[in-house]
């Protein structure tokens, strides 16, 4: 039985913030390995607001955590199964 993750809980994040002044922060965080142990709800909270975010939303973690920039996956994907995605945001630059 999979129990239900708390805010206490360690994984790998993502996040979408947004600035007082418009701007919009990425967020994405590995864990379980030696480099990044990941972070709970309430650490991934202060990290956004440390990063200037008046407003933020938690995606999907654990396997389905990922960062893809030009077609390239730049967080580890080693570090538990990775999964199938079942929510993405999409960011384009406007020509």
């Amino acid at each position: 039985v999979e129990r239900s993750r708390g805010l206490g809980d360690v994984y790998k994040r993502q996040a979408v913030g947004s600035t007082a002044d418009g701007r919009i922060v990425l967020f994405v965080c590995d864990g379980r390995i030696e480099s990044s142990r990941g972070a709970t709800l309430t650490e991934l909270a202060a990290i956004m607001k440390g990063l200037g975010c008046t407003d933020a939303v938690n995606f999907d973690g654990g396997g389905s955590t990922g960062m893809v920039i030009d077609g390239k996956h730049l967080n580890d994907t080693t570090a538990e199964a990775s999964r199938a995605v079942v929510s993405t945001a999409g960011f384009f630059k406007k020509r």
